[in-house]
């Protein structure tokens, strides 16, 4: 029998999970997704459950100790936590870290075969790496100046200040959410008609 080491970060499946009840087991058999073929018995005690959105993410991240950073944190500072529109750091390959707007999560098939990627419209002033628009082929994801947008691994991204975008004009408001705003600008207007201010 050959020896195979489990390194934490590898993603694992549970065998016959129509089976497993996690309030009456201790251990459970789980295929290893990073090494084919190696099945191991792990304690429930020593394994982290991730949700399928959070699975697809880590699909794509490559680093195992990335991975194991990222569902080990707390989840306010978790980049998996991250929704369109906060505000998050991206750290380009052999780049200083730049700040940026989540604009996508989800599959990108013409990139990566499965799993999700993050679209991100990097905002940082003078900055210009990035590799797309927003699309690829044929197909757009978001909208973005080129040269600003980018789609990375979760990996590549980690929370910024303050963890969301502030949205302070229906112009930024607009440049989030294209298709939306006329009807949320509608509801700014009728708000301000009325002499009603919001508190934030």
């Amino acid at each position: 029998m050959e020896v195979v080491e489990v390194a934490r970060g590898s993603l694992l499946r549970v065998d016959n999970s129509h089976n497993f009840d996690p309030y009456k087991t201790v251990s459970v058999t789980v295929s290893v997704l990073d090494i084919q073929g190696v099945k191991m018995t792990a304690l429930l005690k020593d394994l982290v459950v991730v949700s399928k959105d959070d699975f697809q993410l880590l699909c794509n991240v490559n680093s195992l100790e990335t991975r194991f950073r990222l569902v080990t944190a707390n989840s306010s500072t978790s980049a998996l936590n991250r929704r369109v529109g906060d505000l998050v750091t991206f750290t380009p390959s052999g780049s200083r870290p730049v700040r940026a707007l989540v604009r996508y999560i989800g599959p990108v098939p013409e990139l990566v075969g499965s799993g999700s990627l993050v679209g991100l419209q990097v905002i940082e002033q003078g900055w210009e790496g990035g590799n797309t628009d927003g699309s690829v082929g044929e197909r757009s994801y978001f909208c973005v100046e080129r040269g600003k947008g980018v789609f990375c691994d979760i990996g590549s991204v980690v929370v910024g200040e303050g963890g969301s975008c502030i949205i302070e004009s229906a112009a930024k408001l607009e440049s989030l959410n294209q298709g939306y705003v006329g009807r949320i600008a509608a509801l700014m207007e009728n708000v301000d008609n009325n002499n009603t201010k919001w508190g934030m």
